[in-house]
């Protein structure tokens, strides 16, 4: 996992990782695994994990006015 050096961020640039990390959530399972990721009023990702704990569905949302538009993409990985 890649961790990301806020020191090289340029002001405006932290700015926007700031304002970006206040709309953002992240859900785990109760295994501590990553099942969805949603940034407020823009996009949500689901993700299905198999009885191994590999990853096997990642959903894609986009939110279109206030309601989600529905699945917009779909890979099964």
């Amino acid at each position: 996992m890649t961790r990301l050096n806020r020191t090289w961020l340029m002001p405006s640039a932290r700015a926007r990782w700031a304002a970006w990390r206040a709309n953002c959530e992240w859900s785990y399972d109760d295994e501590n695994r990553l099942s969805r990721v949603t940034v407020t009023n823009a996009w949500k990702t689901e993700f299905v994990y198999d009885g191994l704990g590999r990853r096997r569905v990642r959903a894609e949302y986009l939110w279109f006015n206030v309601a989600p538009a529905g699945l917009k993409g779909f890979r099964i990985c």
